[in-house]
């Protein structure tokens, strides 16, 4: 990869773990570890950018730090206090101040700067002529002039001896000057300076400050040194002033009216030109442990800051332009008296390349003199900017307050306004800028209405740096709260899909919602579903609710609900179809309910199935009671939405499987009604079974203790299994099911049996007649024919009997059947005539017989034999152990009435215990779900054995589980008790027991299946539900057990 290497690695590394470090920082605490280390330095920056006097002097290692890293801080608030001024400049009222400017024009008219010190005197006693109060030199002479008589005569050669001696006697310039200015109420101007140079001194003429209070030097502008005029015009001079300025980023805001030269208190030009107008003897300094708090002159006090300076409040230049003359129409006497009369006159250097340009705080560009003037006219005017002492500790404080406040309340929850700036950090924010826009204007209200000077803009950046801060730290959390939410999210999820049963379903979701949102108690509303044909109700709705309390107690329960009236936020839920916050906690109520929020159930889009509903939202670190977090509603939602489609799958399984479970006993009770032979059997086994059932799941000691069902989903498994044991009775024939005599097919076949006895007594008849006839002895052919019809009668006596099959049939009985079936009688219609097809073929392997034909009275034609197709009981893989006759139907009527026992042949006796082949072919069949795997095996073994004789697999004890033991101990007892068999005559209880009993002891049931049968009273339990009362008698089961 282009750029990549160790150094972008290592860098890469870097900022992860300052990332990490950042994260660490913001969410420690909910971040007010760091955003109060972050309010107390901003404190420390701002109070080093601006050291108050009262304090102790500054220790330099902290004056580095608030120059370095607080000057951000100094210059935010400068930039504010130019803009008070640019907003509302000072308005000039009245023109005490003239400017008298050595301009372009003048440098025209009379030279360049500097002008001959001679020129300057007629300067000045021009300006004196008019009766100016003070005269101000914005400027200094340090140097003597060169244009003096005695310094052109040094200058001069040998061969002008008399010219320099001339010269020698005239009166240098500075004399000149100086005795101008003794005339005058002249100023002189100086510079100090912070270092030393060819032309400055350590000191300078001035007149005494009068100090009121303690000395005032330790907090005054020092200068080590001073450029100062030559000292014999300090000495003609009325006074002797600094003009030094201080310009903080280039503009010059405030000016000192006093400053401090090598221990000496000396007034800047302004204050020293009020003192020479005034006629002042002395300036008095007004100042404390604190700093100076005034300067007075005459009546005129002038409050300071604590190092004597003042704030200027600028006009802008264009209103002060009429103050100004040139010094050109003065020298010509083109000025009138008034402008200069009584006036203080400041002269100064304007002209091009000659002034000293300096910035104002409206960022206009002005000549230094201007701002000397602009200070003088503030004075007078009393329009004066004032930084008040208490300024600072106010600006901090209020910082503090603010950011404390914001500190202690922000990262709780419960308080409402903390809350909603914690959820909504846009208002937040925005109303973190409404704030500081409020200090901003308290600034600028001050400043206008009373000249002060409040620094609320740095309090502001304060807040703002706090408040940032603590929303990062928020929403830090708020991000990290976010994951570990979707990921809880994603394993509700999971969990959900996974769950199958309803309880646990609701349970899970309950807890879920509890544990995402933080709450006392859950409750999720369901509506039930009505039933097909059913008709709802418009005031009532029947409604399922399960609840998860503070205890862990999950409760579910079906309740009718008067939507309007009980439960109004299913109401409101169900017609909005989105989330409802009831209430805003601020009263509990006698429920102790004070916030809810319901949450709507709604899968897919789809109607709304139910409502989540979640009561009294707790704050995590005091546990008080408090509206739920607008940042939890989507995950709530979601977890609604989750629950609504796992809650609709669960209804959607159940409603299949109610279905499955109705299309399983509808077939059951189809192969019953299909049957009156089998009666209700199918529907009553599945009843003894599952009594059975529970009474071995509560055994715990023996051989039982175990055997239990511990989820619905294996009862319903076994549920299942015993309803479909009979199902492959579907495939058995009607006629086979209900054969009740030998000879029955689709019809009992005696009727034809009988109606050939009656052929055979006809032809019997027909004898007798036609012997009579042919004159034989009528009595003996009467004596034969009854003989005859007697032995008719009682043969088909014998037969019908035998067809009865109700009693053993002995081999004698069946040789006399093959006796009599032997008589042959004739028949003269073709037997082959209206017969279906099946039956044809059937035929086609013997030739039609002429007719007459010779027929037996019983017999077993090959027609009667149909061949057997192939049957899954053949299949190897199946693992069927049972002998599968050659043809599938015998009908030969021999063959059917020799039957020794009962009325099915050995085919039929096949095909009736084939069921349990056809029940188990089927079943595996069938695409079971893994929750009904089991179905085939509950259901086709209940005719095995623990002896294995059973069939169709001839299991073993080892082979067969105690489902399917108890599934077989309840279809043999369900048939012994049946009274709807047409067969048989209902049995009384106690036979049953005592033919299950041997059963028993045939060990074709297993012995402590059939002791727990009685000792648990399930026997008794089924007797008086199923059975009539005559079949009910008492039952010695005491007999029975061991």
């Amino acid at each position: 990869m282009p750029g990549s290497g160790p150094e972008q690695t290592l860098a890469l590394g870097r900022e992860a773990r300052l990332v990490r470090w950042a994260r660490t920082l913001l969410s420690t605490a909910r971040g007010r570890p760091l955003s109060a280390t972050a309010l107390v330095l901003f404190l420390l920056l701002s109070l080093c950018s601006e050291w108050p006097a009262s304090l102790p002097a500054q220790p330099g290692w902290l004056r580095t730090v608030g120059e370095s890293l607080g000057s951000p801080l100094r210059s935010l608030q400068l930039y504010q206090f130019d803009h008070y001024q640019r907003m509302t400049p000072r308005q000039a009222r009245g023109r005490p101040v003239t400017i008298v400017a050595i301009d372009e024009k003048s440098l025209k008219s009379h030279g360049q700067w500097p002008w001959p010190r001679t020129q300057v005197a007629n300067l000045l006693e021009q300006i004196n002529a008019q009766g100016p109060a003070a005269i101000g030199l914005d400027f200094y002479m340090p140097e003597p002039d060169r244009t003096s008589p005695g310094h052109l005569a040094q200058r001069l050669g040998p061969e002008y001896r008399e010219l320099a001696a001339a010269l020698a006697e005239l009166p240098d310039n500075e004399v000149v000057l100086a005795s101008t200015m003794h005339r005058a109420p002249v100023v002189l101007g100086a510079a100090g300076f912070d270092f030393d140079a060819f032309t400055t001194t350590a000191g300078m003429r001035t007149v005494p400050l009068t100090v009121v209070g303690q000395d005032p030097l330790a907090y005054l502008r020092q200068f080590p040194r001073v450029l100062a005029s030559l000292p014999q015009l300090q000495a003609a001079a009325s006074g002797q002033a600094l003009l030094s300025m201080d310009a903080a980023s280039g503009v010059v805001r405030n000016l000192p009216l006093v400053m401090g030269l090598n221990g000496q208190a000396v007034p800047a030009l302004s204050l020293e030109l009020l003192r020479v107008a005034t006629g002042q003897p002395a300036i008095s300094i007004n100042s404390d442990a604190s700093g100076v708090r005034e300067v007075a002159i005459a009546d005129l006090t002038v409050p300071t800051q604590p190092d004597a300076s003042l704030w200027l409040h600028y006009a802008p230049l264009e209103q002060g332009m009429a103050r100004y003359v040139s010094a050109s129409d003065i020298l010509a006497g083109d000025v009138p008296a008034e402008v200069l009369a009584s006036r203080l006159v400041l002269v100064g250097l304007t002209g091009t390349g000659l002034s000293d340009r300096r910035m104002t705080a409206l960022g206009e560009t002005v000549p230094g003199i201007e701002i000397q003037a602009q200070l003088l006219e503030s004075m007078f005017d009393g329009d004066l900017l004032l930084r008040p002492r208490w300024a600072k500790w106010l600006e901090l404080g209020v910082l503090l307050l603010a950011g404390a406040t914001l500190i202690w309340f922000v990262p709780r929850r419960d308080s409402r306004l903390a809350r909603i700036m914690r959820q909504q950090p846009r208002w937040c924010l925005a109303m973190a800028l409404a704030l500081a826009l409020v200090m901003l204007v308290i600034g600028f209200s001050a400043f206008q209405r009373g000249g002060l000077l409040l620094d609320m803009i740095t309090p502001a950046a304060g807040l703002l740096m706090t408040v940032v801060l603590l929303l990062s730290s928020a929403l830090l959390e708020g991000f990290g709260e976010a994951r570990r939410n979707l990921a809880r999210l994603v394993d509700f999820g999971i969990r959900l899909g996974r769950e199958h049963d309803r309880n646990r379903l609701l349970e899970r979701v309950i807890a879920s919602a509890r544990e995402l949102a933080d709450c006392e108690q859950a409750a999720v509303y369901w509506r039930v579903p009505e039933k097909a044909g059913g008709r709802a109700s418009s005031a009532t709705t029947l409604w399922n609710v399960a609840t998860l309390g503070t205890h862990g107690i999950f409760q579910s329960r079906a309740m009718m609900v008067e939507i309007p009236g009980v439960v109004p936020e299913l109401s409101r839920v169900t017609l909005s179809s989105g989330s409802v916050q009831m209430s805003d906690g601020a009263d509990a109520g006698e429920l102790g309910v004070a916030t809810v929020l319901c949450v709507p159930l709604r899968p897919r889009e789809g109607e709304v199935i139910g409502l989540l509903e979640l009561v009294n939202a707790l704050d995590p670190d005091s546990g008080a009671v408090m509206p739920f977090d607008q940042r939890i509603t989507g995950f709530i939602e979601a977890l609604a939405s989750q629950a609504a489609v796992a809650l609709e799958n669960l209804q959607l399984l159940d409603v299949q499987k109610e279905m499955v479970d109705s299309m399983i006993q509808m077939v059951s009770g189809a192969i019953d009604a299909k049957s009156a032979y089998t009666g209700g059997h199918c529907a009553r086994v599945p009843e003894i079974a599952i009594m059975l059932a529970e009474a071995a799941c509560e055994v715990e000691e023996g051989p039982l203790a175990s055997f239990s069902f511990d989820t619905e989903e294996e009862w319903r498994e076994f549920r299942v299994g015993a309803w479909l044991h009979d199902c492959g009775k579907v495939t058995t024939p009607e006629y086979v099911v209900d054969k009740a005599t030998k000879l029955e097919t689709i019809n009992n076949r005696i009727h034809e049996i009988r109606t050939r006895f009656e052929v055979l007594l006809r032809d019997a008849r027909i004898d007798m007649l036609e012997a009579v006839l042919q004159g034989g002895d009528a009595d003996a052919a009467q004596a034969h024919f009854d003989s005859r019809a007697t032995q008719l009668r009682e043969e088909f006596a014998f037969v019908a009997g035998c067809n009865q099959g109700s009693e053993f049939l002995d081999e004698a009985s069946r040789e006399r059947l093959r006796e009599v079936g032997q008589r042959p009688w004739q028949r003269h219609f073709d037997d082959r005539l209206g017969l279906s097809r099946e039956e044809l073929l059937r035929r086609t392997a013997e030739p039609a017989e002429a007719l007459p034909a010779a027929e037996q009275l019983l017999s077993d034609k090959p027609f009667h034999r149909i061949e057997r197709a192939h049957t899954p009981a053949q299949d190897a893989h199946h693992g069927f152990k049972m002998a599968v006759p050659e043809y599938l139907y015998n009908l030969g009527e021999l063959h059917n009435l020799t039957v020794v026992r009962g009325t099915l042949t050995a085919e039929e006796r096949f095909k009736i215990n084939e069921h349990i082949v056809q029940t188990i072919v089927m079943l595996d069949r069938l695409p079971l779900p893994p929750e009904l795997g089991r179905v085939p095996e509950y259901a086709g073994t209940h005719h095995e054995t623990l002896a294995g004789s059973g069939y169709p697999r001839a299991l073993t004890d080892a082979e067969l589980s105690i489902p399917a033991r108890i599934v077989a101990i309840a279809d043999i007892f369900e048939a012994l008790t049946a009274a709807d068999r047409p067969y048989k005559d209902a049995k009384p209880l106690s036979e049953c027991v005592a033919i299950l009993h041997r059963f028993k002891h045939k060990q074709h049931i297993d012995p402590d299946l059939f002791d727990l049968f009685l000792t648990s009273g399930v026997y008794r339990q089924y007797a008086e539900q199923y059975l009539s009362p005559d079949q009910i008698d008492e039952v010695d089961i005491a007999a029975y057990l061991g």
